[in-house]
C-alpha cells in the first residue's frame, strides 16, 4: 500500500502458495498498519503476468472481487515491469542491464531486459522516468524513472538468455540459479527487493499509484499476460487436432 509515492504498509505471506482467505487477512492487516479504511483506497492493482497460470487467475480473481466490492478501479501491472521498478535499482546505484527473472518450469524462465543507465533518447518525455513532486520540471511516469524496457517479456532457457546478455548485469527474482549459465553473466540483487514477490509487490503499488496521480489508469488494463501457452492448452490441441485449410489434419 502506497500514498504519494511512499510505502504505507507491506504484508507478505510466508507460505509458498497462500490461500485466498489468507490473502484477505493480509489485506486487512495492511489496512490496519497504514491506519486507513477500505473506503480510503483509490484503486486496487494486481500483477498480470507472466507467471503461474493458476496463480495469475486466482490472484486476478481476488483482486477483481475486492475492487468490485469497493467500487474501485482495477489496474493490471506487468509482473516483470513491477519487479524491475520495485527492486529499487536506479542509475544512481547501477549502470547496466537489469533482468527480472521468474521460473517458468520446463527448463525455461520468464524474463525481460531493462537498462538502468540514464535514458539517452531524443524525446522530451522518456518512456520510464519520474521526478520528485517538489521538482519544477514536468512530472514523468514512474515506469520510466528507474529503467527503460529493452525487450518484451519472453520465455528463454537459461542458455538462451545468457547468450543475449553483455556488459554489467543484475538479476532480480527467483529465477536466478547460482550454479547455472547466468552466474557467469551477472550477479543477483541482494536485499528486500531481491525476490520476485517482494519486488513485484512494491512495483505494482508504486506504478499503479503513479498512474492514478497522472490520470493514466488506461495504461494498465487488467488483462492477463501468459507469454506462452499452458500445458492444458497444448494437451487439448494434441487431443483435438484442427483441420488444415487444405482439408487435412493440422
Amino acid at each position: 500500500m502506497v500514498h504519494d509515492g511512499a510505502p504505507l504498509a507491506v504484508r507478505l505471506s510466508l507460505g509458498d502458495r497462500p490461500r485466498s482467505n489468507e490473502i484477505f487477512a493480509l489485506a486487512r492487516l495492511a489496512l490496519a498498519d497504514a491506519g486507513v479504511a477500505p473506503a480510503d483506497l483509490a484503486a486496487v492493482a494486481v500483477t498480470i503476468g507472466p507467471g503461474s497460470f493458476t496463480g495469475l487467475r486466482v490472484g486476478y480473481g481476488l483482486a477483481a472481487g475486492f475492487a468490485d466490492a469497493l467500487g474501485l478501479p482495477l489496474l493490471g501491472v506487468p509482473t516483470l515491469t513491477a519487479m524491475a521498478v520495485g527492486s529499487g535499482v536506479t542509475a544512481a546505484t547501477f549502470a547496466g542491464t537489469l533482468v527480472p527473472l521468474l521460473t517458468a518450469r520446463k527448463g525455461e524462465l520468464y524474463a525481460a531486459l531493462f537498462t538502468v543507465a540514464p535514458y539517452a533518447g531524443s524525446e522530451g518525455r522518456p518512456p520510464l522516468a519520474s521526478l520528485p513532486s517538489s521538482s519544477p520540471t514536468p512530472r514523468r511516469p514512474l515506469e520510466t524513472a528507474h529503467c527503460h524496457r529493452l525487450t518484451p517479456d519472453f520465455a528463454p532457457t537459461p542458455d538462451e538468455l545468457a547468450a543475449r546478455l553483455v556488459g554489467p548485469v543484475l538479476f532480480v527474482g527467483d529465477g536466478f540459479d547460482p550454479a547455472g549459465p547466468l552466474a557467469a553473466k551477472g550477479k543477483p540483487l541482494e536485499g528486500f527487493g531481491a525476490t520476485g514477490e517482494r519486488s513485484a509487490l512494491m512495483g505494482v503499488a508504486l506504478l499503479a499509484a503513479d498512474a492514478l496521480a497522472d490520470g493514466r489508469e488506461g495504461e494498465y488494463p487488467p488483462d492477463l499476460v501468459y507469454v506462452r501457452r499452458s500445458q492444458a492448452q497444448i494437451n487439448w490441441d494434441r487431443l483435438h487436432p484442427q483441420p488444415s485449410q487444405a482439408g487435412g489434419i493440422a
